[in-house]
């Protein structure tokens, strides 16, 4: 078959393996297009199965691309590309100043790769995190995953076990319910500005991170605390007019894509808030400001 076909086929499972691996879907787009060239300058045999080829080129070029960021300097807490929110739609809903409107919610599904489980893949090392992704995610055999990073089946059974226990003790899955009647209420006080509104729908412990690597305005430390969390929310939702907004589901957790407007320098002109909310209070929040991963 010719390996162009073979390529297009396969291009989806590379690209999720990719986003898997480094966390960043620009990055993921690069991997894609990086792996492509390979093939045209390699053309390696087509008397072979070419997926195992791809995979295992894509997968060196992301723990390469892992590595290279966990090396550079980042401003304030990372967070992944949300995926499939990124961009929002200009002349969107606009909403009313006393309670706000929820519209219709866009579907959006990311398979086996999830925002928050992409958080806790952060603890792992780069060949932890690819070994996992090839096996958990791509379905790859032991004797393939050792092919593929050039390491023994041995090796990878051993760095499996301890990804697999990392993970398993810092990853709890997000409760998959309709959680848009609390969305609702958190919008309402957000526009209401009432801070023991917002209190009351979050845990006391919950916990809010903000990612905008310097290049907008954001809080850049992580914040806990149901009090401060609120005053927080409503001190940003004060300084700035919101043009629109969409509530989409990511995965199991529920998120919005905001744009706003301000005459604030360095004002985020969108944004995306995942919430995660469990036996109805929200636990965490995670805003993605880094116009870089909102494109």
């Amino acid at each position: 078959m010719n390996p162009a076909v073979v390529f297009e086929q396969e291009r989806d499972s590379v690209w999720r393996a990719a986003y898997a691996i480094t966390g960043v879907a620009q990055d993921a787009d690069d991997v894609v297009q990086d792996t492509f060239i390979r093939l045209l300058n390699t053309q390696p045999s087509t008397e072979r199965p070419l997926r195992p080829w791809l995979r295992t080129v894509a997968a060196n070029l992301s723990r390469d691309r892992l590595r290279q960021r966990k090396r550079r300097a980042y401003r304030g807490p990372w967070l992944p590309s949300p995926v499939g929110i990124g961009n929002v739609p200009p002349g969107g809903r606009s909403l009313p100043a006393d309670l706000p409107e929820l519209p219709d919610a866009r579907m959006l599904r990311a398979e086996s790769v999830h925002f928050a489980w992409l958080l806790v893949l952060e603890a792992l090392t780069a060949t932890q995190r690819t070994v996992l992704v090839l096996r958990d995610v791509l379905g790859c055999s032991t004797r393939e995953t050792a092919a593929a990073l050039n390491i023994t089946d041995n090796v990878v059974k051993v760095t499996l076990h301890r990804a697999r226990k990392t993970v398993t003790a810092e990853h709890s899955p997000p409760q998959d319910c309709d959680n848009t009647p609390i969305i609702g209420a958190l919008l309402q006080a957000l526009a209401t500005a009432d801070v023991d509104g917002i209190v009351a729908l979050l845990h006391p412990q919950a916990t809010f991170d903000s990612d905008s690597n310097g290049q907008v305005t954001a809080a850049g430390v992580p914040l806990m605390g149901a009090e401060r969390i609120a005053r927080v929310l409503v001190h940003i939702q004060q300084r700035g007019v919101l043009q629109s907004l969409d509530l989409t589901p990511l995965g199991s957790l529920s998120a919005l894509a905001i744009a706003t407007t301000s005459t604030i320098p360095n004002w985020p002109k969108r944004s995306v808030l995942v919430v995660d909310i469990r036996d109805g209070l929200i636990h965490h929040m995670w805003s993605q400001l880094n116009p870089a991963k909102l494109t």
